[in-house]
């Protein structure tokens, strides 16, 4: 009997960049503009099209991992930096949306809006950390313990206070790890900056 493939919580840059590639070839853009077109299958293909090439992932890693990322785009481009990793590909999918689209919280309000709300659902929640190395049962509980409100759904000020108290020895080090990537986030904005000057 085949195991099961194992989920990885964490996306790898190449990985994101071929599943941007896929959403491209699909032409998200057509799914983002009109709200009544169902994207359920899109995701299914491009989770399947990661498959093929070794990466296993489920449609709704897939639908996770664009939602994080176009928010995360939106974000910057309000805040007039940069969106890091995957930047060129973004700006390729998402740099002629019009403002008009896009809400006060830097997230584009047209396609898959009711997910864009910064948390994540008990379905959501499964499928980011479904790994195998918690069952679904003991998932669910899991999130009804960081779900510290009742709200049925876990927002990001939940999941760092739920973190914060595992973190141990680490604390330390992601601190550090933070400061060295907004530095680095600093760094690629004004040669970004630089460049544009020189041309």
């Amino acid at each position: 009997m085949a195991e099961a493939p194992r989920y990885a919580h964490f996306w790898k840059e190449d990985e994101t960049a071929l599943m941007l590639a896929h959403l491209k070839e699909q032409n998200i853009l057509k799914y983002m503009d009109g709200r009544k077109t169902r994207n359920g299958d899109l995701f299914k293909k491009v989770a399947q099209q990661l498959r093929d090439a070794g990466f296993a992932r489920t449609a709704d890693q897939v639908r996770i991992r664009w939602k994080h990322l176009k928010r995360g785009f939106f974000q910057s481009r309000k805040n007039k930096g940069t969106s890091g990793r995957n930047t060129v590909a973004l700006e390729e999918l998402l740099g002629p949306r019009p403002s008009s689209q896009v809400n006060h919280d830097g997230e584009d309000t047209g396609f898959d809006s009711p997910l864009d709300d910064g948390k994540l659902s008990l379905e959501e929640f499964q499928a980011f950390f479904s790994d195998g190395t918690l069952n679904e049962e003991e998932l669910e509980k899991l999130f009804h313990i960081i779900d510290s409100d009742n709200t049925s759904n876990v927002d990001t000020k939940e999941l760092c206070d739920y973190f914060a108290k595992h973190m141990g020895d680490y604390e330390g080090v992601l601190a550090s790890l933070e400061t060295l990537n907004l530095s680095i986030l600093k760094a690629m904005d004004f040669t970004k900056k630089l460049r544009q000057l020189v041309h």
